[in-house]
């Protein structure tokens, strides 16, 4: 029997986020944590077994399943194409939440990426533990961000992008209202040392709603027509990510952006889901928007945070512990998505 292993990265939006949706640029890294994915043939024909280290019990894909069940859950949606798509009737999936939803780190782009990586492997033939294979790569991620785009009505795909790819990546798509995806893709390397000096991720154990907070926002942002305000302050926040990772001690580069954090910050603050009660929270610390500053990432609420430039750290830590958020143990690194292929003896 043959076996494929599939390991996916997390990530972390840093700018971008709304605007990446309307033509602006966006700025994302993986992190040191993943999600794997194990694709198996099994011994018994006509059954599909997927396991999660997040459910008690495994579930079998069979007709009893109505498509709404198996829509409404990554895993289970995208089995279900892989099994369509190849005609497959006998194999095992298992995944390894290395990546925890509610932190909104790229989980759920994680796991349709790793499963259709793992199912192309094993029952298409492919080679996509070796470079040649680039191009069939960037059309799976194509796929799932179509299925990502589905499920919740709006999608960037900026997530698989960068998890495809690795480490520091900007994306500018080339045209709007066009299946051109990804655009113009850019790996920003060797720049893992300045984010990790300069951002901490703080995380909480609620998480966003992604699809309901993003639609929320949208029509927030269609409704105030607010997207030729949105635009340039992002592009600016992109820019002065950029200058600051570049040139860590420069003081001017830390003003510039932690005066576009700020800008960007109150531009979103009216929006559905801001987390007032971490501004607020915040605002009591020594030194915030001065020496420090913070932005929400993603979708907003109460995904991840960051955490931007050199604040009082017990200070911090004790105050956002209050309100029951804790420093991640996410680090920026330079992974991408990574498959491999073994004989299993049972």
């Amino acid at each position: 029997m043959k076996q494929v292993t599939v390991t996916v990265p997390g990530k972390i939006m840093l700018a971008g986020e709304y605007a990446v949706l309307r033509g602006g640029s966006s700025l994302a890294n993986t992190i040191d944590k993943d999600l794997t994915v194990k694709v198996e043939q099994n011994s018994s024909p006509g059954v599909v077994k997927v396991l999660s280290s997040l459910w008690d019990k495994p579930v079998y894909l069979d007709p009893s399943l109505s498509k709404s069940d198996v829509h409404i859950e990554p895993l289970l949606e995208s089995t279900a194409a892989c099994c369509d798509r190849f005609s497959c009737n006998n194999a095992t999936v298992s995944v390894d939440e290395g990546l925890k939803v509610e932190h909104g780190v790229g989980s759920s782009s994680a796991l349709r990426f790793g499963v259709l990586l793992g199912f192309e492997t094993l029952y298409g033939g492919s080679k996509l533990d070796q470079p040649s294979d680039a191009g069939l790569r960037w059309d799976l991620a194509r796929e799932c961000y179509h299925m990502q785009k589905s499920h919740q009505n709006h999608a960037s795909g900026y997530d698989i992008a960068t998890q495809n790819v690795g480490g520091l990546v900007m994306i500018k798509p080339l045209a709007t209202g066009q299946d051109m995806w990804p655009g113009i893709v850019t790996k920003l390397g060797g720049r893992q040392d300045s984010l990790n000096s300069l951002i901490t991720s703080y995380v909480c154990n609620v998480g966003a709603n992604t699809k309901t907070l993003l639609n929320q926002v949208l029509q927030w942002l269609d409704g105030e027509k607010l997207w030729e305000k949105l635009l340039p302050l992002s592009e600016e926040l992109v820019a002065s990510f950029i200058d600051i990772i570049d040139n860590p001690e420069s003081d001017h580069s830390k003003q510039r952006m932690i005066a576009s954090v700020i800008k960007h910050r109150n531009f979103f603050e009216q929006a559905p889901g801001f987390p007032r009660d971490i501004l607020e929270s915040l605002k009591t610390v020594n030194g915030f928007d001065e020496s420090w500053t913070f932005k929400t990432t993603g979708a907003g609420g109460h995904d991840a945070i960051l955490i931007i430039g050199n604040p009082p750290e017990q200070e911090l830590g004790n105050t956002l512990k209050e309100i029951g958020w804790e420093k991640s143990s996410y680090r920026f690194s330079q992974r991408s998505a990574t498959v491999s292929l073994e004989e299993t003896v049972h």
